[in-house]
């Protein structure tokens, strides 16, 4: 999560007119004309976490308090990078990974795997943490090595991969002895909100927040004060295939089309564990959800799934989706066109 220059999540973007920094994603903010609006100041910062960008931009009377909470937003930020990052041997998941056991379990921890497990449910068990050591395989052998892993290397690994490996509860997590977990595909989520509530708690009412494309709108939903987010174009043949409306809700993609293991763009960073491949159909998998964790998760087990499949299971939970299929072929949820502009 931590180690890496990419991020799969950078397909997403904030549009408007005021704009921050060309040096880093692009990020800007959709002017309100409301009397109200004209009233409050801009506060927005931008820090290099999470191996990406991460820009908390505040709208409230009081310069001040904005400052004030945008400050406390980025220390939880970083106090939770310091319990989930497993590429960090003094981080309680880089600990975990390497003993199978953990007894100081932070609750933040605890109630992530929850969400997890959740979501595994949720996307036909396509979404797993327990994924670690079968990635690790493909990546070592295809980048160093050159080649895809022999059958039998995949047959040792396969056993610790799954849910069954892992014991949850509030004072002990173990795992068995080759089991390890990533929570690449749901953390930066589960902080974006984390600090969210922060801003929040701090009476802030007008923000967002964006890391690397895992976006969190803080703001009631209506005409003057949704946020545009444009969902890039795979192909790259124009800039977005989607610009959606965003209030009080989050956002994130997961695509395919930012970090290859290959030349040939067929094997990336999301497996299938069923499959042993990276899912060939989907190119980009957008979820609008509440909470930007539950989007996070979704976006990556729904991407593992036929662009049908995925779409049905939206559908049932009433969550808006949009996916991306390869031929330029859009699949939506009944739920995402009120979004969409």
């Amino acid at each position: 999560m931590m180690r890496k220059k990419y991020t799969r999540r950078e397909c997403l973007k904030i549009l408007g007119f005021l704009s921050i920094s060309s040096t880093i994603p692009f990020l800007s903010v959709e002017p309100v004309f409301s009397s109200e609006f004209l009233k409050l100041k801009e506060i927005s910062r931008t820090l290099p976490l999470m191996n990406t960008y991460v820009t908390i931009t505040i709208y409230d009377e009081s310069r001040d308090r904005a400052i004030e909470a945008q400050s406390k937003a980025f220390s939880r930020i970083k106090q939770l990078i310091k319990i989930f990052n497993r590429f960090d041997p003094n981080s309680h998941v880089g600990f975990l990974n390497e003993n199978k056991k953990l007894n100081d379990v932070p609750f933040e921890l605890y109630d992530l795997l929850l969400k997890a497990k959740s979501i595994s449910k949720l996307s036909s068990n396509k979404f797993d943490i327990t994924i670690l050591p079968l990635l690790e395989l493909i990546e070592e052998e295809v980048k160093i090595h050159g080649h895809f892993p022999e059958i039998k290397d995949i047959e040792e690994v396969l056993p610790y991969v799954g849910w069954e490996n892992l014991s949850i509860s509030p004072k002990k997590i173990t795992m068995a002895k080759g089991t390890k977990i990533t929570l690449d595909g749901i953390a930066k989520g589960y902080i974006v909100d984390q600090a969210a509530e922060v801003l929040k708690r701090c009476g802030i009412k007008h923000a967002i927040i964006d890391a690397g494309g895992d976006i969190r709108a803080i703001g009631n939903k209506d005409e003057h004060r949704s946020w545009k987010i444009g969902i890039e174009d795979p192909d790259m043949e124009k800039k977005y295939i989607q610009i959606i409306n965003l209030s009080n809700l989050a956002i994130a993609t997961s695509g395919n089309y930012r970090n290859f293991f290959t030349p040939s763009k067929k094997l990336f960073h999301i497996i299938d564990k069923e499959m042993v491949v990276s899912p060939q159909r989907t190119v980009s998998c957008s979820v609008i959800a509440k909470k930007a964790c539950i989007a996070d998760g979704l976006a990556t087990g729904l991407f593992c799934l036929s662009p049908e499949k995925s779409v049905q299971i939206a559908n049932e939970l009433n969550i808006p989706l949009f996916t991306v299929a390869h031929g330029k072929r859009f699949f939506k949820s009944y739920s995402w066109t009120k979004f969409s502009t």
